[in-house]
């Protein structure tokens, strides 16, 4: 079961953004995701509807990607927290707990230590900045020779299927992957809905020394790193530890750098144990 949400757009400083937004909007308790280079909003699905009603989550189609403008640049983390403050003031949210995966992370990491009395609590999903050059290379070549467009939905699904990194993923994650993250054209064709060049530029300003936003935070931080992730170590995990006022970290087991779709079942649970809820009963968190 996977709850309904609400597609909405906002727009700030030229910019167009499209999110999506589950339950409650006068809830005090919102929940803000930021998903990966390639992603979108609806990679959280699975995790808004297993906290329902607890909290309202809002997750974002960063620029770049999804429904949200595309522009030539503005990739790094920093113009992308500006975003982030933007569409908060957009949207009147005054505080809010936040979750970045990936490139998420990072442009979490900024945000939280630029804007410290704004965040809660913040959820670090296989934090990113400090890759190591040899993920940053693969990720980047990966999405070089990646096709753009599939001449049919099977194509595209087959396609998904055969990446390796997503060979964890169920059928109907490949479907719901295939079905949100790319848009049938005018000529049939059916093209991948992020931009290559926001992809390659986010990557490539990847390796930031972003230490200086991680000394402002001041909420409660969890760090979750896949346990098979050649993009978060374990040195970088154990700084982070050392680093952060209140953090702990929690390695998600048969998962790599995309937790939460490699095993939605464990990070669900662990999401929601960090934010004081207990996950409905009444979703199904399979693969």
């Amino acid at each position: 079961m996977q709850a309904t949400a609400d597609s909405k757009f906002t727009e700030g400083e030229g910019l167009k953004l499209h999110y999506l937004d589950w339950g409650n909007i006068q809830s005090e308790r919102v929940l803000v995701c930021l998903h990966g280079t390639s992603g979108n909003a609806h990679h959280f699905d699975r995790l808004a509807a297993s906290l329902l009603p607890s909290y309202r989550v809002i997750a974002l189609d960063q620029r770049g990607h999804g429904g949200s403008d595309k522009p030539a640049h503005g990739y790094d983390a920093v113009t992308l927290a500006g975003d982030l403050q933007i569409f908060a003031d957009k949207i009147h949210l005054s505080t809010f707990a936040l979750l970045g995966a990936s490139l998420g992370s990072r442009v979490a990491t900024v945000y939280a230590g630029s804007h410290p009395d704004r965040v809660t609590r913040l959820i670090l999903v296989d934090l990113s900045f400090e890759m190591p050059e040899a993920a940053q290379e693969r990720m980047i070549q990966g999405h070089l020779k990646r096709p753009r467009t599939f001449a049919s939905f099977e194509e595209a699904l087959a396609y998904s299927q055969s990446m390796p990194q997503r060979s964890r993923w169920s059928a109907e994650m490949h479907r719901e992957e295939v079905r949100h993250g790319a848009a049938q054209r005018t000529d049939g064709k059916w093209e991948w809905r992020y931009s290559l060049e926001a992809a390659l530029q986010s990557l490539r300003q990847a390796r930031q020394d972003l230490w200086n936003y991680v000394a402002g935070i001041r909420c409660p931080t969890l760090l979750i790193r896949g346990q098979e992730s050649d993009v978060l170590t374990v040195g970088t995990t154990e700084r982070a530890l050392q680093n952060l006022r209140d953090c702990r970290s929690v390695e998600i087991e048969a998962a790599g750098h995309g937790v939460p779709r490699d095993n939605p079942r464990r990070f669900n649970q662990v999401v929601a144990e960090f934010l004081g809820c207990i996950p409905s009963p009444a979703v199904d968190h399979r693969k």
